[in-house]
């Protein structure tokens, strides 16, 4: 019934769908609607990107289980879960690689063609294996099963820039940026992507509209900081915003923050004085995990699993 009225509002609103999402709505099964609102509850907590409602999600999602324990895509948000607990360094790979790719294999043993499942597959390969390989097989089905999904556009930009093909993430990333215009974490993730272009002035442009659209969301304040270091006159703008993330991230109170505020890139606190060093292009030391991975798309990649980590230098 639901895959019929699907068929016919595409028909009335004259839409042309693609081979796969017809083939998903003639194949689609009955879906608890209890199960797929806490789905859409969960989605909506992790893209938030704080440790609260990271937990928050992780629990919709284990609701959407417990009414319907064959549902693919809660399994594909258990996997999103890990995968940003790990870039957020508030889980170790160690322990979120098992947990996101067993998810993400799960939600395939659901639904082979599900573009959700290859999508997070393809981000535990890219963010927690270094599988470099694997995940471009894995990205390239994502899009080729979906290819109107900005989010799975935009990190296939940044898995493109990590292993050194800039032009073609940037036609990535732009297009990802026009499939969700409003979108604070798909606008910061190209904004990123700008960013390895050294096209500084843009680059910019989109995080402020980031910023418009949600002013608080961590990896806007994050990607405000990484463009802010990068422009004279700014770096106190730029030491604002690292303080702001990492408020954001870490659910600090005002008084450890003001501590952690030494962590930031270029400012030596003293009391209530602060006075400016020199630049300093490393990100934050409270973005543990993020360095990583931070490293890799700034100056690089690792050729291979367990070889040396190649810089290109920007």
């Amino acid at each position: 019934m639901q895959s019929e009225v699907a068929g016919r509002v595409a028909e009335a609103l004259s839409l042309k769908l693609l081979p796969s999402e017809n083939k998903q709505l003639a194949e689609a099964r009955p879906v608890s609607s209890g199960a797929h609102e806490a789905y859409l509850r969960g989605t909506y907590h992790w893209m938030k990107v704080t440790p609260v409602d990271i937990d928050t999600a992780e629990k919709y999602f284990d609701l959407a289980l417990e009414k319907d324990p064959s549902f693919a895509p809660a399994y594909v948000g258990r996997a999103s879960v890990w995968v940003v607990r790990n870039q957020l360094g508030l889980a170790s790979p160690g322990e979120a690689g098992p947990k996101a790719k067993a998810a993400a294999l799960r939600a395939l043993e659901l639904d082979a063609d599900s573009a959700e499942a290859h999508h997070v597959l393809a981000s535990v390969r890219t963010y927690i294996d270094w599988d470099w390989d694997g995940a471009g097989e894995s990205w390239r089905r994502t899009l080729e099963l979906n290819p109107n999904v900005a989010t799975a556009q935009e990190l296939y930009a940044h898995f493109l820039a990590i292993t050194g093909n800039g032009e073609e993430a940037l036609i990535h990333s732009e297009k990802a940026a026009v499939l969700d215009p409003f979108n604070p974490l798909v606008l910061s993730w190209h904004a990123q992507i700008l960013f390895m272009q050294r096209r500084y002035d843009e680059a910019l442009a989109v995080a402020r509209e980031a910023e418009r659209i949600q002013p608080d969301h961590p990896i806007v304040r994050y990607t405000l900081w990484v463009i802010m270091q990068e422009k004279k006159g700014m770096e106190e703008e730029a030491f604002e915003a690292c303080k702001a993330a990492l408020v954001a991230i870490y659910q600090e109170s005002k008084t450890r923050s003001r501590a952690r505020s030494r962590l930031c890139p270029g400012r030596i606190r003293r009391g209530d004085e602060a006075r400016s060093r020199g630049p300093d292009r490393s990100p934050p030391r409270g973005f543990q995990s993020t360095d990583r991975y931070w490293n890799l798309l700034r100056h690089g990649r690792r050729e291979g699993q367990g070889h040396r980590v190649v810089w290109s230098g920007l």
